[in-house]
């Protein structure tokens, strides 16, 4: 067992150096089997007040350091007078260490583990927090406030996830891979919408609206309630101020509004009697309907007015507006058309392009303007013929097509018809007169 020592220090003699080297080996010895034994029983039993020595350290300023170890782990802690801690526990399985500001109101906290590593910072004045967690497979990232709106992200090596909600439970989320795009909004109504968008386009659920702020156009001839630049588009309807397109493709109809209220259809139409492409009043009593086989005007299923492949049909007469009120220079003499009308050679003929054989009854234009000129009259004396500058001859490129105006001959027609019958009554009057003169034997 070691001894205490006592025994002053060996002095040096120069004179006898193997006793002095002796003493001092000796000394020296002495003083590690000590040292030693000092060691070995420097404990609770020897000392007391060791384990809060070791644990505890206090300042006269009121800071205050802990220490503790155990066969867990150890843990540190300090403290100043102002009340800041800090916290570091070292485990085995987990390190931890936590920083905290009782006037600012701020912590932070790190915890880090063999699978993952999480950190967090509040402000516990403001509501404001925030969070990282990091595996091997993702990171997680959180942002809170005291109004109840958190943010969050979340990354994988394949997506990208974002996440914006407020108190009142409205959600916005965005998320990216490699093979699309996809967003969301929704509320606590159950309302969303989402947009979705790949390689192959876009997929819209909701309204879509797209905004022009730049610039206007000169004329706006639609709507006056839409805003000027700005097109409206969801799954039924598409509200706009100008389309201009190349191509459009209507299944079914498409309906037309003059405000707050429904005017007609355009597009596929069934009326009465056909179907085909046209505009229909919303009652569908007013119709007008192109179909293979010709178009058709219709008001309800009584009154029509059609043109087929080789007929032009109506239901009734056709009023033509005939009102003194919308005429000038109105003049009953016609004798001054006889010559015209005496040189007129009616005929009869065959269409081209019609495969029906039948003949027709009828007047040729050019031969009407000769006849015309004939008797001293131009085109603008009678306006039963005419000529279409740009229109193109059937079948041909010439162009210059004549044209008759049939009903414009009714009024020469009974005109002659009427001088003819004055000639008759004339002449039956003298027959009458020469019949009473043989009677009475003259």
């Amino acid at each position: 067992m070691a001894q205490y020592i006592n025994d002053p220090v060996p002095k040096y003699r120069q004179e006898d150096l193997n006793k002095t080297t002796k003493d001092l080996h000796g000394y020296v010895t002495g003083l590690s089997d000590q040292l030693q034994y000092l060691l070995a029983n420097l404990d609770a039993d020897n000392i007391p007040e060791l384990p809060d020595i070791i644990k505890r350290l206090t300042d006269a300023e009121g800071n205050i350091t802990n220490f503790e170890v155990t066969a867990e782990g150890i843990r540190v802690q300090v403290q100043n007078n102002k009340g800041d801690i800090a916290n570091l526990v070292i485990r085995a399985d987990k390190l931890s260490s936590q920083i905290t500001q009782t006037e600012q109101g701020l912590g932070s906290k790190i915890e880090q583990t063999a699978s993952q590593i999480r950190t967090e910072v509040n402000n516990v004045k403001n509501g404001l927090s925030s969070q990282i967690t990091q595996t091997a497979s993702e990171i997680r990232t959180q942002v809170a406030n005291n109004k109840g709106e958190i943010s969050s992200l979340r990354q994988t090596a394949n997506s990208l996830s974002v996440q914006v909600s407020n108190n009142s439970n409205s959600i916005s989320s965005l998320r990216i891979t490699a093979n699309g795009i996809e967003s969301r909004v929704s509320d606590l109504n159950g309302k969303y919408s989402s947009l979705k968008q790949t390689v192959d386009g876009f997929d819209f659920t909701g309204m879509v609206t797209f905004r022009d702020l730049n610039r206007e156009l000169e004329s706006y001839p639609t709507n006056r309630d839409l805003e000027r630049g700005r097109t409206i588009i969801d799954g039924g309807c598409i509200q706009t101020g100008q389309i201009d397109v190349d191509y459009i493709y209507l299944h079914d109809q498409m309906e037309v509004f003059d405000g707050r209220y429904s005017g007609g259809y355009i597009g596929f139409c069934r009326g009465y009697s056909d179907e085909g492409v046209g505009v229909m009043n919303s009652r569908s009593t007013g119709q007008c309907i192109c179909t293979n086989g010709g178009a058709k005007l219709a008001y309800g299923d009584r009154k029509y007015l059609g043109v087929s492949r080789h007929n032009i049909f109506a239901s009734e007469e056709i009023y033509v507006e005939s009102d003194r009120r919308v005429k000038e220079d109105i003049r009953y003499d016609l004798g001054e058309y006889e010559a015209f009308y005496r040189a007129l050679k009616p005929c009869t003929y065959l269409l081209r392009r019609r495969d029906s054989g039948r003949r027709h009854t009828g007047f040729i234009a050019q031969e009407m303007e000769q006849a015309l000129l004939d008797a001293g009259k131009t085109g603008m004396d009678f306006a039963a013929y005419g000529c279409d500058e740009e229109a193109t001859v059937y079948g041909t490129e010439e162009k210059g097509l004549y044209r008759v105006r049939y009903a414009e001959l009714v009024a020469l027609n009974t005109a002659m018809v009427q001088k003819l019958m004055q000639r008759v009554d004339a002449l039956e009057k003298e027959l009458e007169k020469l019949r009473g003169g043989e009677q009475n034997g003259i």
